[in-house]
């Protein structure tokens, strides 16, 4: 019976995590296009998820856990999405 419980903690745990990875992905893409409200605003910037192994105390086990959302830094996006323009043309060509 102790296995069936550690087995339904580490399921329960990754379809945890997995929700709130497809919850960010979903904002992510429903936000791609936003603008920002007002002048001073600053637009959507895609979010990011990581996930960290905690022990969970009542099983004795590792299991996966949400670490952090944080939004993405603009100057990394700019340079990666010129990377990946410039490696698309390379091919194309």
């Amino acid at each position: 019976m102790d296995d069936l419980l550690k087995t339904f903690s580490i399921s329960s745990a990754g379809m945890k995590v997995q929700g709130a990875r497809l919850r960010v992905i979903s904002q992510n893409i429903a936000n791609a296009d936003s603008l920002p409200q007002d002048p001073n605003g600053k637009p959507y910037r895609r979010q990011t998820i990581t996930f960290r192994n905690e022990l969970d105390k009542s099983v004795g086990l590792e299991t996966v856990r949400v670490s952090k959302v944080a939004q993405t830094c603009l100057i990394l996006e700019n340079v990666m999405s010129r990377v990946i323009l410039h490696l698309m043309r390379m091919v194309m060509c």
